[in-house]
C-alpha cells in the first residue's frame, strides 16, 4: 500500500509572513490500483511467452539444467500456446504497462483437441528421439520423460471434458494475491455465456495437500484429481 500525506500550506518567503495554519492532516492509505484486464494484441505475444516460461512449473521457471534443450522446449512452448494465440480467446492482465498474467480460452473443445492431438504427437516423437539418441540428457531428459508420462496418464485415465470450453489462467507471482484470478474467471464466464455455452473447465496445479478453496469460492467444482510428476 502506498502512503500519501496531504501537503501543508506553502511557507512565505519571510518568517513573519507565514500564515497561521491548523494541524497537518493525517496521512492516509490509498488503495493500490488493481491491474486491468484487456484483450490481447499481437504485440503482447512475446510477453505472454516470457511469462509462460517463467511460471511453467506450478508458478516457477524451469531449472537452468533443463534450459539447455532449447529446441525441445521451444516446441513444447508452441504446443502449449500457439493454438490459443492464433485462434483463441486471449485476455491479458496489465499492471504499470507490464503483462503480469493472462487467460487462454477455448470455445470449441472438439476442434482444439483435434489440433492438439496432432501437435502433441509431433512433440512426443521429436522429444523421444532426442532422448533416445542422447541429444537430450540430464534434467532435460527427466522433464521429457515425466511430461510424456503425465500426458499419457491424463489421456488414458482422465474424464471426458465436462464442458465444451476451457481456459488456462496464469499469473506472475506479484499478481497472485490481488484477486485478479477472480476477475479472469468472471471474464471467461462472460465469454462462455455470450457464446451460448453451458460452462467451462480448467486444470489447476497445486502442491499435494493444498486446499482448492479458492476454486470453490470462484464457483468451481472438482471433477477429477490426478498426480502431476513433472518437477512438482
Amino acid at each position: 500500500m502506498s502512503e500519501r500525506s496531504v501537503p501543508s500550506t506553502i511557507a512565505a518567503d519571510r518568517p513573519t509572513d507565514r500564515p497561521t495554519v491548523g494541524p497537518t492532516a493525517p496521512s492516509v492509505d490509498l488503495p493500490t490500483p488493481r491491474p486491468r484486464l484487456r484483450p490481447a494484441r499481437p504485440t503482447d505475444h512475446l510477453a505472454i511467452r516470457a511469462l509462460f516460461r517463467t511460471t511453467i512449473l506450478a508458478g516457477d521457471p524451469l531449472p537452468g539444467s533443463v534450459l539447455g534443450a532449447r529446441d525441445c522446449l521451444a516446441r513444447y512452448e508452441r504446443l502449449c500456446l500457439d493454438a490459443y494465440l492464433s485462434d483463441g480467446l486471449v485476455i491479458v492482465v496489465e499492471d504499470d504497462d507490464a503483462i503480469v498474467g493472462y487467460l487462454l480460452g477455448c470455445l470449441d473443445e472438439q476442434a482444439h483437441r483435434r489440433h492438439q492431438t496432432r501437435q502433441a504427437l509431433g512433440w512426443v516423437v521429436h522429444a523421444g528421439l532426442g532422448v533416445a539418441t542422447g541429444r537430450i540428457r540430464g534434467d532435460a531428459r527427466r522433464f521429457v520423460r515425466l511430461r510424456i508420462h503425465d500426458g499419457w496418464v491424463a489421456w488414458r485415465r482422465g474424464p471426458r471434458p465436462p464442458f465444451p470450453a476451457h481456459a488456462h489462467i496464469n499469473l506472475a507471482r506479484s499478481a497472485r494475491a490481488r484477486r485478479v484470478g477472480f476477475d479472469l474467471v468472471a471474464a471467461m464466464d462472460a465469454a462462455v455465456a455470450a457464446a451460448g455455452l453451458p460452462g467451462w473447465y480448467g486444470e489447476v496445479t497445486v502442491p499435494a495437500g493444498r486446499s482448492l478453496a479458492a476454486a470453490a469460492r470462484a464457483g468451481a467444482s472438482v471433477v477429477h484429481r490426478q498426480p502431476n510428476r513433472t518437477f512438482t
